[in-house]
């Protein structure tokens, strides 16, 4: 087992109510691992990404043009030949959730969120999670 750092995002939405509008059919919470020893690395391999892309100072998917997809791609493959990193990700079909607890936007969060972290206590030493908002 071995040190790590986790970057976490989500996407989505808490409505359970799919006929609403805005609401989206399914919750999304992505991580991307990266070992503590690659951790300079991983900056080094981000800002080069940010400067070549034209991304500015973060790497944002807003800072894509939507309909970028080629771009999306090249930035993905770059990374992929160039670091060392796992890619974990939980999807939740909202059409097939019951139970009143979930209705509470907090508590959707909360649950999800616990069910998609409790297993890098399993696998890694020591982490550090950073949920991006």
């Amino acid at each position: 087992m071995i040190p790590a750092k986790i970057f976490i995002d989500e996407f989505g939405n808490a409505h359970l109510d799919l006929s609403k509008e805005g609401t989206f059919s399914h919750f999304i919470y992505t991580s991307v691992i990266i070992k503590d020893t690659d951790i300079e690395k991983a900056r080094k391999v981000l800002k080069d990404i940010c400067i070549k892309y034209r991304l500015g100072e973060n790497l944002k998917s807003s800072n894509i043009k939507n309909k970028n997809f080629k771009k999306r791609k090249d930035i993905l493959i770059e990374f992929v030949e160039r670091l060392d990193f796992v890619i974990d990700i939980m999807v939740v079909d909202k059409s097939k959730l019951f139970g009143e607890g979930l209705k509470i936007k907090r508590t959707f969060y909360k649950y999800f969120q616990s069910l998609f972290v409790e297993k890098y206590n399993k696998i890694y030493e020591s982490y550090l999670s950073m949920l991006i908002k």
